[in-house]
């Protein structure tokens, strides 16, 4: 009895009547599983080829105006006119006759005479360079003696007289000036200045007009 209670174990029980009834319940727990799996699997199956073969869904966007409610003014309502006293009403009034004569056509404007007039042109002023501001220095063509003046030789006056000189675009010496010299000896350096010819100074490939400096010597014999 003791062992019995240890093992749980029945001595009485009758192994062999009772195993084929085991062993069919648990091939049919065992085919019931088995279906049970095989039919999940083909409703799977069936779920993902019925995905497969859905169109597809094509969503389509479609701007919508969008729309105004437009409210309208009502149209302004007629009166009746209203009456008005006479003593608000302005008295008639009378136009005068005037003496205007709409046949008369007024005489034109005098007419300038443009034909005789002569046109005015305006000097633009010419830009005059220092001699180190050019890029081609005006050059000596000819050398002019200065006469000696007589006044000058008896009184035995000689020395250097130095000229400030403008030269123009033509090469000719529009103006001349004396720098330092004797005074008697001074109209003498300008009268030969102002007889020199140059080749006109450069500026940019054009002829400008240019200050010069030259001396004039004067020597007595």
């Amino acid at each position: 009895m003791a062992a019995s209670i240890i093992g749980f174990k029945d001595p009485k029980a009758d192994l062999r009547r009772k195993s084929p009834k085991i062993f069919i319940l648990s091939l049919l727990c065992s085919i019931l599983c088995m279906a049970f799996s095989l039919n999940r699997e083909f409703t799977s199956e069936r779920t993902l080829e019925a995905t497969k073969k859905a169109p597809p869904v094509i969503i389509q966007i479609e701007d919508i105006p969008e729309t105004r409610h437009v409210v309208r003014a009502p149209a302004p309502k007629l009166g009746m006119p209203l009456e008005v006293d006479d003593e608000f009403m302005p008295d008639d009034i009378t136009i005068e006759a005037t003496d205007l004569d709409l046949n008369e056509i007024a005489a034109p404007p005098p007419v300038l005479d443009l034909v005789n007039e002569e046109p005015v042109v305006e000097e633009v002023e010419e830009e005059i360079f220092e001699l180190f501001a050019v890029e081609e220095q005006p050059e000596r063509l000819n050398e002019v003696a200065p006469e000696y003046p007589e006044a000058a030789q008896r009184a035995g006056v000689d020395g250097i007289v130095f000229i400030r000189a403008l030269v123009d675009k033509t090469g000719a010496v529009k103006e001349a000036q004396v720098l330092k010299g004797p005074e008697a000896l001074h109209q003498a350096a300008l009268d030969a200045a102002l007889k020199t010819k140059f080749k006109p100074a450069k500026q940019n490939d054009m002829p400008v007009s240019c200050w010069v400096q030259m001396s004039f010597r004067f020597e007595l014999e």
